[in-house]
C-alpha cells in the first residue's frame, strides 16, 4: 500500500510487509482515543439523568396536586437508575480497553469483547464500501464512526466508533485504495474478484434467463413441457417406493393426524356431556386437521416421487412435482458450500439431504427449498452429486466425504475438539471435526442431527476467533467462518486448541484460493492436510 498509516495513538507505525496476521502485542493494533470513551459515558449519564429527572418531576407534580410526596420511592428509583448507569459506564470502559483494530495488507482485523473475545478478519477484496458517520455528540467532540460494508457475508460488516474525523477519513482512503489495488492486481492477472466479474464472491452472474441470479428456474407448464432429452443425463430418481417410506417417516402429517384425533376425542366427550355446540365446533376442527394431514402427506409423496436430478452439462437440473412442476438448475461454479444433513429418523435408512448454498436460491431448506438438490438419498447417490457441484474436489477429499457420511464421528485424521469440550457439550463434543486442503474445507458436526459440509475456501468472506472465559481457561477457542447468504452462511468449529485455531484462521485468510484461478490451473492438487 502506498497510503501512510493513520494513527490514533502515539505508537510507532510498522510496515505491512509480513506474511502473518498481527500478534496481540503488535503495535499495529490501534486503540480508540480516550475521548471516545468520554462521549459514550456522557451519553449514558445524560440518558440516566433524564430518567431520574422524569421520576422526580412526576413526584413533584403529584405533591403539587395535593398527593403525598413519596421521597423514598424517588430516591430508590433514582439510585437504581444511577447504579445501572454506573455499571454501563464500567462496561464501556472495559470494552474500550479491550477493543483493538488493525489494517494490514491482508485486510481489516478487529478484536473486541470483555468476557468473550472475538477476533474477526475482513479480507480487502470483500470490502464493498466504507462510510463515515457523525452523530451529534461525536461531531461535537470531533469524532466519527467508520462503517465497513462487506460483500455477501454472513455478517453485514463492522463499525469502528469514536475515531477522530481526520483519522477516520484516512482509514477510509487506505481501505478503499488497498481494496482497489488488490482488485486491480487480480484483474490484471485474469482472476475474477468481488465486484469485477460475475460468479465470484456470491455474485451469481447471468444464467441466460434474464434475472441475473445464476440459477435457471422453471415451473408449471414450461418445465413440464421440456423434452426429456433437453434435461441431460438422469443421475437420481427417487421413485414412488422411496417417496412412500419418506412420507410415512415425515413428522408433519403425523402431527396433523394427532391433532385430528385429539379434536375428535374432545368432541365425543363434549357430546356425551351435552355440549352439542362445542362438539360441533370440535368436529369441524378435527375434520380440518384430518384434511390437512391427508393433503400434506399427498403433496409430500407427489413431490418426492417425481424427484429427479439430471446432469445438464456439468450443472444439476432438479425437478419435482406433478401438477405444479418446479425445476431448478444449479450451476456448479456458483456453489459456495454444500450441506449434507441426516436426522435421527433417516439414520436407519442411511438417507441424507443435500442442500447447496447459492445466494440466488435463498436460505430455505427441506424438500420444498430451492437449494435442496436431493432428499432421502444414500451415500452412494449423494457423493457423485457432490463431485459434480464441487468440481475441484479430488479423489482424496471425496473419499473423506464418503468416510464422514458413514461414520458416527469424524475420522481420526481430522482436526477434532479438545477434551475440555466434554464438560460443556458431553453428548456432541466428539462429533465436531474439520479437514482443510488447498481449496476446500470439510466440516462434520452434530450427534443426533448430523451434518457434513463441503466449503469452497474461495467463497469464505470473513473469519472470527471467539473465546469465552471457559475457552481461555482451557486454552481453546471457537473458529467461525462466514460465507455468502444461504443455508450455510455460517459454520462454527468449537473447542479447538488455541494455537491450532489461530493457525487455521491464518491459513484460511492468508492463503485463500481464487475460484477462477483454481479452475484455470486444473490438474491434480495436493491431498487433504489435517
Amino acid at each position: 500500500m502506498t497510503a501512510p498509516s493513520p494513527r490514533v495513538d502515539d505508537e510507532a507505525s510498522v510496515p505491512d510487509d509480513d506474511e502473518h496476521l498481527p500478534d496481540p502485542g503488535d503495535p499495529r493494533w490501534q486503540r480508540r482515543p480516550l475521548r471516545s470513551l468520554v462521549v459514550q459515558c456522557v451519553r449514558t449519564l445524560l440518558t440516566s439523568g433524564a430518567l431520574v429527572a422524569w421520576i422526580w418531576r412526576n413526584e413533584i407534580e403529584g405533591w403539587v396536586r395535593g398527593e403525598e410526596l413519596e421521597v423514598g420511592f424517588a430516591v430508590v428509583a433514582g439510585g437504581v437508575v444511577l447504579g445501572v448507569a454506573l455499571l454501563i459506564v464500567i462496561g464501556h470502559a472495559a470494552g474500550w480497553h479491550r477493543y483493538r483494530f488493525a489494517v494490514t495488507d491482508h485486510g481489516l482485523h478487529v478484536r473486541s469483547g470483555v468476557l468473550s473475545t472475538v477476533a474477526t478478519t475482513y479480507a480487502p477484496e470483500r470490502i464493498d464500501g466504507v462510510e463515515i458517520r457523525e452523530p451529534l455528540l461525536e461531531r461535537i467532540a470531533g469524532l466519527a464512526t467508520l462503517k465497513v460494508e462487506v460483500s455477501g457475508g454472513g455478517t453485514s460488516g463492522t463499525e469502528i466508533p469514536g475515531l477522530p474525523l481526520e483519522a477516520a477519513r484516512a482509514w477510509r482512503s487506505r481501505l478503499l485504495e488497498h481494496r482497489h489495488e488488490v482488485v486491480a492486481k487480480r484483474v490484471a492477472a485474469g482472476v475474477a474478484t468481488a465486484g469485477t466479474s460475475p460468479g465470484a464472491d456470491g455474485d451469481d452472474g447471468d444464467d441466460g434467463d434474464g434475472d441475473g441470479d445464476g440459477v435457471s428456474n422453471g415451473a408449471g407448464a414450461d418445465a413440464a413441457a421440456a423434452p426429456p432429452e433437453d434435461r441431460g443425463r438422469l443421475v437420481l430418481a427417487l421413485g414412488p417406493d422411496r417417496a412412500r417410506r419418506y412420507t410415512l417417516r415425515s413428522v408433519q402429517p403425523w402431527l396433523a393426524a394427532a391433532a385430528c384425533l385429539v379434536f375428535f376425542v374432545l368432541a365425543v366427550l363434549d357430546a356425551i356431556q351435552g355440549g352439542v355446540a362445542a362438539a360441533i365446533g370440535l368436529v369441524i376442527a378435527a375434520g380440518a386437521a384430518g384434511v390437512g394431514a391427508v393433503r400434506s402427506a399427498i403433496e409430500r409423496w407427489r413431490r418426492v416421487a417425481t424427484w429427479e436430478v439430471h446432469d445438464a452439462g456439468g450443472d444439476l437440473a432438479v425437478s419435482r412435482g406433478r401438477l405444479n412442476r418446479r425445476r431448478t438448475t444449479v450451476r456448479a461454479g456458483r456453489v459456495s458450500a454444500i450441506d449434507l444433513s441426516q436426522g435421527p429418523i433417516d439414520r436407519r435408512s442411511g438417507w441424507w439431504t443435500l442442500t447447496v448454498s447459492v445466494t440466488a436460491l435463498g436460505s430455505s431448506t427441506g424438500e420444498d427449498g430451492a437449494g435442496t438438490v436431493a432428499v432421502a438419498a444414500s451415500v452412494d447417490e449423494v457423493v457423485p452429486l457432490v463431485a459434480t457441484l464441487m468440481s475441484g474436489l479430488d479423489e482424496a477429499m471425496l473419499t473423506e466425504v464418503r468416510t464422514a457420511l458413514r461414520a458416527a464421528r469424524p475420522p481420526s485424521t481430522w482436526i477434532g475438539s479438545q477434551r475440555y469440550g466434554r464438560l460443556l457439550a458431553p453428548i456432541s463434543w466428539e462429533s465436531h471435526g474439520l479437514l482443510v486442503d488447498a481449496s476446500h474445507v470439510l466440516s462434520r458436526t452434530g450427534r443426533w442431527t448430523r451434518s457434513v459440509r463441503v466449503i469452497d475456501r474461495a467463497r469464505i468472506q470473513t473469519t472470527a476467533l471467539e473465546q469465552d472465559p471457559r475457552d481461555r481457561r482451557h486454552g481453546g477457542a471457537n473458529l467461525t467462518v462466514h460465507l455468502p447468504p444461504g443455508p450455510v452462511a455460517r459454520t462454527v468449529w468449537p473447542y479447538l486448541e488455541l494455537e491450532r485455531a489461530t493457525a487455521l484462521r491464518d491459513e484460511l485468510v492468508l492463503s485463500r484460493p481464487r475460484g477462477d484461478a483454481r479452475r484455470a490451473e486444473g490438474g491434480a492438487r495436493p491431498g487433504p492436510v489435517a
